[in-house]
């Protein structure tokens, strides 16, 4: 319809606020959503189901081992929020291949866990 526009919205907060927030009535909790956005969204109106997710960093503390480097999601898990998993897979390649052409250039096996270790301290 002409002047309506639809949104997701992705509100976050500490736990302790969420919490509260996800014990209002959808009605109270619109109330509360407005208070953040209306100056730069207007009169808001819930469409769907209110949700609620827990942000986490995971990450590993051992990134090679037996002639095998962990990248990527498998190295550090990054909630998609933030919209940096696939930034910090780049770089790990990036890295990772670096450090194994260094390798080749000096006769060094890419798998020894020098160049692995060298690969996850960069």
């Amino acid at each position: 319809m002409y002047g309506q526009y639809k949104s997701s919205i992705v509100w976050t907060n500490k736990t302790y606020i969420s919490n509260m927030l996800m014990k209002l009535s959808k009605n109270d909790f619109m109330l509360e959503l407005e208070k953040k956005c209306k100056p730069y969204l207007g009169n808001i109106k819930l469409d769907s189901n209110i949700m609620c997710f827990p942000l986490h960093l995971v990450f590993t503390k051992h990134l090679y081992k037996n002639r095998v480097a962990l990248i990527g999601d498998a190295a550090h898990s990054i909630h998609p929020i933030a919209g940096q998993g696939l930034n910090l897979g780049i770089r790990d390649i990036d890295k990772l291949v670096s450090n194994i052409k260094s390798a080749k250039q000096y006769g060094i096996d890419i798998g020894s866990n020098y160049v692995l270790k060298n690969f996850s301290y960069d």
